[in-house]
């Protein structure tokens, strides 16, 4: 008799945890149904089982339009026999890609689909009036709209046609993607019927003008807004208004985007008066300034990393010279004003010079129970101590060099118990001075 085979251990690991979390009475009923299942080949395994393996399979993509085995594993499966053919087409979410230049199968796979939301991906496609007719019935059913384009493909006579599809109300879109790569495109008011997007998640925008379209924005739903050389809003008013209409925001990072147009301080809100008790990461790179308004007026939990960046923004350093380190030690003080006195000295704490930037990195650990005011939860919560821990985790990258600005670097380190008392600068000397 030969060993068990690795394929065999696995198995049988799985089978064990499975069913040490059944209730004892279905114990002798699973081992049964479970080793009925192990021992029979693919082609015996009842329907309902054939029907999760089709859901399985890789995910349907219609990136360049086309419909082909590739793009559609469940197409060569429906293929293989009538059976696979009965199972492969029972499985809605495995015809959810529309692929756009194929008339037949946009209809097929939008029946297929059912009432499983569609998801709309398409790499520089051309709109046209057509266009309109074909795909607003899709767009309003659609759970994901995808576009990778640039100006040779989606251009400016396009897009009157493009925004009028997406000019209607998509109440189950969780997924808007819109990339242009040669130039600003501005989004119009009427965008999605100029309404927020209830069930929308999962915001990406390159070389978009949100101006006139912030209603976008404002998705009780949104967990993710990833932008990239984009312009924003018009005051801190206007910021405050949008992230106070995402209560369930995540994560929010920005590349080279102009987010605040004036960010003269608000005569109407307060400092810290937006709540994101979810948010665990913000990161801002190029543009100090507006990472520090943001900062200002946004209450995150200790738990969120945090990361500032220079890259050169014009603006930054000028405004450093102007009142800056005063905002950015103001403004960390108060974020960092209730980690635990008994952790300061263990930050760890560093600040070197790059370039013609300086970078304060802060590390601190937080205990697994301790209770952030923000969240009101221990800190703790939803992380597996396999992944990690809970921790303050920041770095901000100053637009001017040490040599120069030591005693305005050294106030914001003094200025701030967390970074002040940690014993990691003990011998610095600039600081010493």
């Amino acid at each position: 008799m030969t060993g068990a085979s690795m394929s065999d251990i696995d198995s049988i690991t799985r089978f064990n945890t499975v069913k040490s979390t059944l209730p004892q009475d279905l114990d002798g009923e699973w081992n049964t149904r479970y080793e009925a299942n192990n021992r029979r080949p693919t082609f015996a395994l009842p329907n309902e089982l054939l029907h999760y393996i089709v859901e399985y399979l890789p995910r349907c993509s219609s990136w360049y339009g086309e419909f082909c085995s590739k793009s559609f594993p469940a197409y060569r499966l429906s293929q293989t026999c009538h059976r696979w053919r009965s199972v492969a087409i029972s499985a809605p979410a495995a015809w959810r890609a529309i692929p756009y230049n194929n008339e037949y199968w946009w209809e097929e796979c939008s029946r297929r689909a059912g009432k499983a939301p569609l998801q709309l991906v398409f790499q520089g496609p051309y709109f046209d009036k057509d266009s309109v007719d074909i795909l607003t019935p899709f767009i309003q059913r659609a759970g994901q709209f995808t576009i990778f384009g640039d100006l040779d493909t989606v251009t400016r006579e396009n897009f009157r046609a493009l925004f009028t599809i997406l000019s209607v109300a998509c109440p189950h879109l969780t997924r808007f993607d819109l990339e242009f790569t040669d130039d600003v495109i501005p989004l119009p008011t009427y965008l999605f019927a100029s309404n927020p997007l209830p069930q929308l998640a999962d915001l990406r925008l390159t070389q978009c003008n949100l101006a006139q379209a912030s209603h976008i924005l404002r998705g009780p739903m949104l967990t993710t807004i990833n932008v990239t050389q984009c312009t924003f809003w018009d005051n801190i008013d206007d910021m405050v208004a949008t992230f106070s209409a995402m209560p369930a925001l995540e994560s929010f990072y920005s590349n080279a985007s102009d987010l605040i147009l004036d960010p003269t301080p608000s005569s109407t809100h307060p400092f810290r008066c937006a709540r994101m008790k979810h948010m665990y990461w913000l990161e801002i790179c190029g543009g100090i300034r507006q990472g520090a308004a943001l900062l200002q007026y946004l209450m995150l939990p200790l738990t969120c990393r945090l990361l500032l960046t220079n890259e050169g923004w014009p603006d930054d350093a000028s405004y450093m010279e102007n009142g800056g380190w005063v905002d950015m030690r103001n403004s960390l003080k108060a974020h960092l004003a209730d980690v635990p006195a008994s952790l300061l000295p263990s930050s760890d704490v560093d600040v070197k010079e790059t370039g013609d930037s300086v970078n304060i990195i802060v590390f601190c650990k937080l205990p697994w129970m301790f209770v952030d005011p923000v969240t009101a939860v221990p800190a703790g919560d939803g992380i597996d101590p396999d992944d990690g821990y809970p921790a303050v985790s920041i770095t901000i990258e100053f637009p001017l060099d040490l040599f120069e600005h030591e005693n305005e670097l050294a106030d914001i380190v003094r200025s701030i118990p967390l970074i002040a008392q940690s014993k990691s600068l003990e011998g610095s000397s600039w600081l010493n001075e």
